[in-house]
């Protein structure tokens, strides 16, 4: 659930510093919004407790695309979305995570070194963030055991 929660408060950490204009930090933070909620949900449905001893001791040893293979065999993750976005989305997500070239070129304009982002691009990053941000809220619904919850808010998910 702590993975999760990590996850909510990522996403609420995008939506403040894009509120603030503070977009780098921003784009920097959807990676380790994505690999919370991968590994939280993984950590629900798959860790042993052997897994889950691992994951204490810092020491894991899954690789992110074992954990989404095995979270794709759920029937909630069938369609693939989760492998597609680790292979569509990761390099971009790791280069704004640390500091690469399109995070560096985001910062340059003609005339000086300052935030240079589309309106087109700050709104998919908060479509991600916020995504993520409710994929999170649904898992953490079910895993409290409250269907009705997690129902609504799937419902509302579909409506995003």
């Amino acid at each position: 659930m702590s993975c999760l929660d990590l996850a909510l408060e990522h996403q609420k950490a995008i939506v403040i510093l894009v509120s603030q204009s503070l977009y780098g930090s921003a784009f920097a933070l959807i990676r380790p919004t994505f690999e919370s909620y991968v590994r939280g949900t993984w950590l629900h449905h798959y860790a042993s407790d052997t897994d889950l001893q691992l994951f204490l001791d810092d020491n894991l040893g899954q690789s992110k695309d074992k954990i989404i293979r095995a979270l794709e065999k759920l029937p909630e993750y069938n369609r693939g979305v989760l492998s597609m976005v680790k292979t569509e989305a990761w390099s971009v997500m790791c280069n704004y995570t640390h500091s690469g070239y399109l995070a560096a070129r985001r910062r340059l304009t003609e005339d000086a070194i300052t935030p240079s982002y589309t309106e087109d691009q700050v709104i998919e990053v908060l479509r991600c963030a916020n995504s993520l941000g409710m994929m999170a809220e649904i898992e953490l619904a079910q895993m409290a055991d409250n269907l009705g919850l997690a129902h609504t808010l799937l419902a509302k998910f579909k409506e995003m």
